[in-house]
């Protein structure tokens, strides 16, 4: 229902934005997110917390199609993965805080009420207008231009096997570490903080490398191998002394391709960068949705192994694809 929730707004945020403005949206974000988890920590009844679930994702799905635009407009690729670390440093905190709770034993709805804090403590913060050149809704004809666009669809391909696998791994690595009696919650919480933790350098680190000029052709055709090296070497041995070098290597392919990416998918439709934001987001949340269960089912079965390395195989096929840059590179 998070997806469900997510993919919604994806899809209405440009008409959101033109009806409340950008500043407008941004609230609303946060009053989604903070309200969600509000309602996810006190329900009592099962219908409320499906309710808080489609809230939450509700508002995350405003910020992932909106930032993007409006980092790239004001501060280019380099405020670009800015933003993108600060969403995964996000998923780092609730991970790493989430895990240390339930080893200590704490209720899970104290987890959930801490981040019905976090979702709204940035709205006295928010600026009171943020204005934008960006058409803040699609004309007729640019979402069939859009899906007609091969360049487009190999920077969808990446941004699934970056970000997309990132959310799966991401909702199964510290069952997939702790099954069988293997570590202790703790400590997997541990290794998943990190992961998204250097995620959030990565893409910080991306942005900042493509505006020195860094090739693309490394940060987003060969970066996501170090994802598959990594997701295939934990299902070689679940030690720490493997999976904390694999989680290196997962954040930083997972992540350091982020800054490019919306870049160039913007690049490809300068008049109306929405829209292959919305593509993105979309394709990169959709197929978490399906495959989450599958790769739970997966682990049940004992066939944990087999689904984390078709999600290696993912990773190594966006990179591939991009190779050749979907867009010539230029000077930032």
């Amino acid at each position: 229902m998070f997806f469900a929730g997510l993919l919604f707004t994806t899809v209405l945020a440009p008409a959101v934005a033109g009806r409340t403005g950008v500043a407008g949206a941004a609230r609303l974000a946060c009053v989604l997110c903070g309200f969600g988890n509000a309602v996810f920590a006190l329900s009592p009844w099962f219908a409320g917390l499906v309710a808080g679930r489609v809230l939450i994702g509700g508002g995350l799905g405003l910020a992932l199609v909106l930032g993007p635009i409006f980092a790239r407009e004001f501060g280019g690729v380099r405020l670009l993965g800015v933003f993108g670390a600060s969403v995964t440093l996000g998923m780092a905190a609730a991970l790493g805080i989430g895990s240390v709770l339930e080893d200590a034993g704490v209720e899970w709805r104290v987890a959930f009420a801490l981040s019905a804090l976090t979702g709204v403590v940035a709205i006295p913060f928010l600026p009171a207008r943020m204005e934008s050149a960006a058409p803040q809704r699609h004309p007729s004809g640019v979402i069939g231009a859009v899906l007609r666009s091969p360049p487009l669809w190999r920077v969808a391909l990446v941004y699934v096997g970056s970000f997309g696998v990132q959310l799966i791994v991401g909702a199964w690595l510290i069952h997939y570490l702790t099954e069988d009696n293997g570590m202790a919650v703790a400590l997997a919480g541990a290794l998943a903080f990190l992961m998204f933790a250097v995620s959030a350098t990565a893409r910080d680190l991306g942005g900042t490398l493509s505006a020195r000029g860094v090739s693309p052709v490394i940060l987003v055709g060969m970066a996501p191998l170090l994802a598959t090296i990594g997701l295939a070497a934990i299902t070689v041995d679940r030690s720490f002394a493997l999976a904390l070098p694999a989680v290196v290597l997962m954040g930083i392919g997972f992540s350091l391709p982020y800054a490019v990416m919306m870049d160039e998918a913007q690049r490809l439709f300068p008049q109306q960068p929405l829209a292959p934001i919305t593509l993105l987001q979309l394709g990169a949340n959709a197929i978490p949705m399906i495959a989450i269960p599958i790769v739970g089912a997966a682990l049940a079965s004992g066939n944990g192994d087999t689904a984390l390395l078709a999600l290696a195989a993912l990773c190594a096929l966006g990179g591939i694809a991009n190779l050749r840059p979907a867009v010539a590179p230029t000077s930032k």
